[in-house]
């Protein structure tokens, strides 16, 4: 059976989030990982620190860069730049 590492990565983070962000929420969002009918998420997780709100997308990429092109995300992470306690990022 192969090891799913974007899966333990993504384990891996909500563990370290956890541990070093006090008093928070971390929320898993459901991702169909297909598209089906058209359905994509902004991200990965939402998280919850008072007073910020996290939209934090995770990663992970076998080589020495990542392509641009595999964050697929952007645009929408992007729109949230600006608003006052509202956090958007990549994890890689």
């Amino acid at each position: 059976m192969s090891v799913n590492y974007g899966k333990a990565f993504e384990e891996k983070f909500k563990e370290n989030f956890k541990n070093t962000v006090p008093d928070c929420s971390l929320d898993r969002i459901y991702d169909t990982m297909n598209g089906y009918k058209a359905i994509s998420n902004i991200c990965d997780f939402i998280g919850y620190s008072k007073p910020n709100i996290f939209y934090l997308e995770c990663k992970s990429h076998k080589g020495a860069s990542m392509p641009f092109t595999n964050l697929t995300q952007y645009d929408k992470l992007v729109d949230k730049v600006g608003i006052p306690g509202v956090r958007a990022g990549v994890i890689l």
